[in-house]
């Protein structure tokens, strides 16, 4: 299997741009989407599972998304959890680029572990 080709990961990033844009109004943090959906479309260049223009765009916006509510939570979990981490923008924007890069590698292998159980459970 190839991955997908820039041309498909450019129209998964507008896609995944244009569907995110509205997710701004219900809170979500731009920056931190936009940190997330760069490290999205550079991991989808790469990834092997992401080989179609609608699996681009669903893995592109499905992260950034993960990266615009999960980041700054995270963040602040992280200053009041832990007395060595001060409250940065840079803390929120690198765990946002944390997500961007983990979550298209992370959601397939979940969907395919979660795949395989389920199966194991049908055939006993």
């Amino acid at each position: 299997m190839m991955s997908e080709q820039p041309a498909g990961v450019v129209s998964g990033l507008l896609g995944g741009a244009a569907a995110a844009a509205p997710m701004m109004l219900f809170g979500a943090a731009v920056d931190a989407m936009m940190g997330g959906l760069f490290a999205a479309v550079l991991i989808s260049l790469w990834l092997p599972a992401i080989n179609d223009r609608i699996k681009s765009g669903v893995a592109i916006l499905l992260t950034a998304l993960l990266a615009g509510y999960a980041a700054p939570v995270t963040a602040d979990w992280l200053v009041a959890t832990h007395s060595g981490f001060s409250h940065t923008q840079t803390l929120r924007m690198l765990i946002a680029i944390v997500i961007g890069l983990a979550c298209p590698v992370l959601v397939p292998a979940a969907i395919e572990g979660g795949r395989r159980w389920l199966l194991k459970g049908w055939q006993q």
